[in-house]
């Protein structure tokens, strides 16, 4: 019962979800403008989008959220080939080089390792679903 309370706004969040990532790309594609803040980053789960502190702190939310972001992650997949494609495309969101490529030079220097942690935390816990 509480499991499709919880699924039952999976739809929106997968939407909101989605509509941040373009957000935050067109806004580092942006010149100038203020830096990216931790809290900017559309993060896969509510445990590490609340997450304060360093980067210890950041991986225990990444761990602790580690069902609600494959359930963000992979809500709507259709089949395997689906599921594949969707798999990569998170983790080139998510790869730390990917990210730190696209988005480190805006990030603010208060938030880098919080969220270079975090980031950490999301791609080994999508490499892990890739696995199995």
């Amino acid at each position: 019962m509480l499991r499709q309370v919880a699924e039952a706004g999976l739809p929106a969040r997968r939407r909101d979800y989605e509509a941040a990532w373009a957000a935050l790309e067109a806004r580092a594609r942006a010149a100038g403008g203020a830096a990216i803040r931790y809290s900017d980053i559309p993060w896969p789960t509510r445990a590490l989008a609340a997450a304060k502190g360093g980067s210890a702190a950041v991986a225990a939310a990444a761990t602790a959220g580690g069902g609600e972001l494959r359930d963000l992650v992979l809500f709507g997949v259709k089949g395997p080939s689906d599921l594949k494609k969707r798999l990569r495309t998170e983790l080139m969101r998510w790869h730390p080089d990917k990210f730190g490529a696209r988005l480190l030079p805006r990030l603010a220097s208060s938030d880098k390792e919080a969220a270079l942690a975090g980031v950490r935390a999301v791609a080994q816990q999508l490499t892990a679903l890739m696995g199995g």
